[in-house]
């Protein structure tokens, strides 16, 4: 609290929150609010979390942030890249642990031949040329004599990626004010998992991904509107998709990762990749070339007539604002009024086929203006 005294609503603190006698060594705060915390400890209030995990802003255990299971976990120190990978080090007596997290947790490096110190590693810092410097009672890593102080090339050891693209969704796009709604969000239908896995989608790489309330909550220009897929395409052949995954799409059009702020983030190496973005009721949009995508994000306007997209007319002309073409109910990347697979009879089932004055509520593929509603006939219908 100001005065200094127990806040009584954190989570974190109290007895049994932290197992096997576990300490928390090091702590980072996050511009989202959320909490990185590593240390000797196996489990958060009962989750296995073994040395590092990361806390919503109250202290609850956040759950889209899942760190691999290992029996080495006493980690001293922490620093989180600006493309929000996450470096930790530790170890114990014979044995120093060098890490490399990406975003969601998952272990993109052992970094350096084993990814071992000869003893202890305590503390670690990044410069701004990417560089690593790291402190602790070693003398040796990866068998190369470097007493107690070593510094690490960082930048060609875990290689990534940021995409930061905008994109309009036609349905949901208010060409008065320049910005999608938010409707869905408002009426909390928008879910905190990806919907894609369901839909089905076959993930390159991705999948599962999931994001937290506070995000949610957000209102503004930067409130989302719902999820989309982002995918990296081979650039000699773009019906090769190297990599997708879920991220969100923002009133103002950013495409945001899980936290709700920072570019998407993707473990390859920094190359030439085509973008798609694709979503559950429009239809996907592509870059024309490939691009050269690395660790700096790189931005790529969707809504802007002059950017090249791969075919003809993939987008929407909206009073100069490209857009994603709404109504492909039933993701098969056709829009068709009749015939088999239309869009059509999508929207007449959501409504009770034979009841076409019918209205139903909820987070339906066939709302293709995502209003939260499903209608056939009358205003806003989705037909």
């Amino acid at each position: 609290m100001p005065d200094g005294s127990l806040d009584p609503t954190f989570n974190g603190g109290g007895a049994g929150t932290l197992t096997d006698g576990g300490d928390v060594n090091d702590i980072e705060l996050l511009p989202d609010g959320r909490i990185l915390i590593a240390g000797t400890f196996a489990q958060y209030n009962g989750v296995q979390r073994r040395g590092v995990a990361r806390l919503l802003a109250n202290g609850e255990l956040d759950m889209s942030f899942v760190p691999p299971g290992s029996s080495l976990y006493n980690f001293n120190d922490l620093e989180v890249l600006p493309d929000g990978r996450i470096l930790l080090v530790g170890g114990g007596v014979g044995t120093g642990l060098i890490r490399c997290l990406g975003p969601d947790g998952a272990l993109i490096a052992l970094l350096y031949p084993g990814g071992y110190a000869s003893n202890t590693v305590e503390s670690v810092a990044v410069g701004t040329d990417g560089q690593i410097v790291v402190g602790g009672s070693f003398i040796h890593i990866a068998g190369v004599g470097r007493n107690r102080i070593a510094r690490l090339f960082g930048g060609d050891v875990t290689p990534s990626i940021l995409v930061a693209a905008k994109v309009h969704l036609g349905g949901a796009f208010d060409a008065d004010a320049g910005l999608m709604h938010d409707t869905l969000r408002a009426a909390a239908l928008v879910p905190p998992s990806e919907p894609y896995t369901a839909l089905p989608y076959a993930f390159a790489g991705g999948g599962g991904e999931l994001t937290v309330p506070a995000v949610l909550a957000t209102t503004g220009n930067n409130a989302i509107v719902d999820w989309v897929v982002v995918e990296l395409r081979a650039a000699g052949d773009p019906t090769s998709v190297l990599a997708s995954r879920s991220a969100l799409v923002q009133r103002d059009g950013d495409v945001v990762d899980l936290n709700g702020i920072s570019a998407v983030y993707f473990n390859l190496p920094p190359g030439n990749y085509h973008v798609a973005i694709r979503h559950r009721n429009h239809l996907g949009v592509m870059s024309a070339t490939p691009l050269a995508l690395s660790s700096a994000p790189t931005v790529i306007d969707f809504t802007g007539p002059a950017t090249p997209t791969w075919g003809t007319d993939a987008c929407q002309n909206v009073n100069g604002t490209m857009v994603l073409w709404p109504g492909d109910a039933n993701f098969d990347g056709e829009v068709k009024y009749t015939g088999a697979n239309n869009d059509r009879d999508v929207v007449l089932q959501a409504v009770g086929g034979s009841t076409p004055n019918n209205i139903v509520t909820g987070y339906w593929g066939a709302d293709v203006n995502l209003d939260g509603q499903v209608k056939y006939t009358g205003s806003n219908n989705d037909r």
